[in-house]
């Protein structure tokens, strides 16, 4: 749902059975689990982190802690729609954005920042890479 002046927007409409769309947001969940290296433990990221980290990290000033930069930010630098793409994909079972994986390696490369969510993104977008086969992205 969306807003536009004085009216309600519906982006999108989920249609299937609610055991299904449960099955789906467990596959997600699996394919982008992954351990923190700090702390050892099992990380589950939210769609908004994930498509938070997509965007450019600003590093904090004397040495305090950064920030990711807002949504709708001048030089956010995420790719457009990537929450609501990201959201298809866990509730749909649909494909990630296919240029993702390669914005997310230049983030990194461009911010120096490598944290737990945006290797659960990493993870992610190979586990649901397309030339993956269905029966391989199980394991």
């Amino acid at each position: 749902m969306g807003g536009n002046v004085a009216r309600v927007v519906v982006r999108d409409w989920v249609e299937q059975p609610v055991r299904l769309v449960k099955n789906n947001v467990r596959t997600w969940f699996d394919d982008h689990r992954i351990v923190d290296a700090w702390t050892g433990e099992v990380v589950k990221v939210k769609v908004s982190q994930l498509a938070r980290v997509a965007g450019r990290f600003e590093a904090g000033r004397n040495g305090g802690p950064g920030t990711w930069t807002r949504f709708g930010a001048s030089g956010e630098h995420r790719p457009p729609d990537v929450f609501h793409r990201l959201l298809g994909a866990a509730l749909l079972k649909r494909p990630l954005p296919p240029k993702l994986l390669n914005h997310v390696i230049h983030r990194i490369r461009i911010d120096g920042r490598l944290d737990a969510a945006r290797a659960a993104l990493i993870r992610l977008a190979l586990r649901r890479h397309p030339s993956l086969p269905e029966h391989d992205r199980e394991s």
